[in-house]
């Protein structure tokens, strides 16, 4: 089973986190695929026939680190989350390259503030807010949108952060 993590980590993952660069991710199609993968894990093929083996490690456990006895697999939906979010750090960083430009004549088009206004100022409502108007724009940009805002969430939990949690559209000041 460790063998079949390492061809999985060595052989496989490099060529889905290229995909997951360059197109918009459906969750749909990606739990069927990441299903198929981590079946290889628990069978194995004798005269044409598939036998399904005893679970060495828990399914929980697939991500895990060897040193806790899991197979150091990396969580597809986390590396696909920091593939999005790296395309709005690099977006932020170099104004000039084509994408950025892109984003921004959206967002005016959609009447939202900016990126940079997104992230000095807003929460992860506004995130998923603009997110949603992007859409029919760019799918790509949308999914970063929801990924970013996805991480403020857990950021707003975290209370070490607090004094540098954006406060409009902060999800937990709904109703108020």
């Amino acid at each position: 089973m460790l063998h079949r993590a390492i061809l999985l980590n060595v052989a496989v993952q490099p060529v889905y986190n290229h995909v997951f660069m360059a197109m918009p991710v459906q969750k749909e199609r990606i739990q069927q695929k990441f299903d198929e993968i981590f079946s290889l894990l628990w069978t194995k093929r004798k005269d044409w026939i598939t036998l399904f083996k005893r679970k060495v490690v828990a399914r929980e456990r697939i991500f895990a680190g060897h040193e806790v006895g899991g197979l150091d697999i990396r969580l597809p939906t986390r590396t696909i989350q920091g593939f999005q979010q790296n395309l709005i750090k690099k977006i932020l960083k170099d104004p000039d390259r084509e994408m950025s430009q892109v984003l921004a004549a959206i967002l005016i088009k959609i009447q939202r503030p900016t990126l940079q206004q997104h992230i000095d100022l807003l929460g992860p409502q506004q995130w998923v807010k603009s997110a949603a108007k992007i859409k029919q724009y760019s799918l790509i940009l949308s999914q970063a949108f929801i990924s970013v805002s996805e991480h403020l969430q857990i950021l707003e939990n975290d209370s070490e952060l607090w004094g540098h949690t954006p406060i409009f559209g902060h999800s937990k000041a709904t109703g108020l």
